[in-house]
């Protein structure tokens, strides 16, 4: 009976456990003065996925693309560009995983969660000046609009890790720092 209860408290804990926080690494010289102009591009040509529908990556990534380029816009100042801009900003989206949706409904504490991971750099003159791996999980469903599936989850999340793509090329140094910013 102990080992069962034990079993049962590691388990409810292993869904709250924090995995390491997203890796960042900027340039020494990183510098964005007279920045005016940004190109953002994004790359979903070898995405791992788990638990999501894989005909529905190409709209996932369109989703994560547009929330960037208008968060972007908006936290940095930058008119995005598609041909030639003073800076770079491309975006690989390397996972996505569904979850489990019985398991976030039944367990609950992080159980079932799903991820959505990209790989940003920012360059400027061919240079890449920042990247950083960055990931959003959700463990919560958004129960007023019905969205207890997988796909539905990841799409809640496209629109908050463009916020958090736009965040660090807002300011790469002091990303990891935010206190709004989740801690995996």
């Amino acid at each position: 009976m102990k080992r069962i209860i034990l079993m049962i408290v590691v388990m409810m804990l292993a869904g709250c456990a924090s995995t390491l926080p997203p890796k960042v690494s900027i340039d020494q010289d990183y510098n964005t003065m007279g920045v005016k102009t940004a190109s953002v591009r994004m790359d979903c040509t070898a995405v791992k996925s788990e638990d999501v529908d894989v005909a529905s990556i190409p709209d996932f990534c369109q989703m994560i693309l547009s929330a960037a380029k208008s968060s972007i816009r908006k936290k940095s100042g930058y008119k995005i560009e598609d041909d030639y801009a003073d800076l770079e900003i491309n975006i690989k989206l390397e996972e996505v995983y569904g979850g489990n949706a019985a398991a976030r409904f039944w367990i609950g504490l992080g159980a079932g969660k799903s991820a959505i991971v990209t790989l940003v750099d920012i360059s400027r003159s061919g240079r890449v000046m920042a990247e950083g791996r960055l990931i959003e999980t959700s463990t919560l469903p958004n129960v007023i609009n019905n969205a207890w599936g997988n796909e539905s989850l990841i799409l809640q999340d496209a629109g908050i890790i463009g916020g958090r793509i736009a965040d660090f090329v807002a300011n790469p140094r002091d990303f990891d720092f935010k206190p709004d910013q989740p801690k995996y």
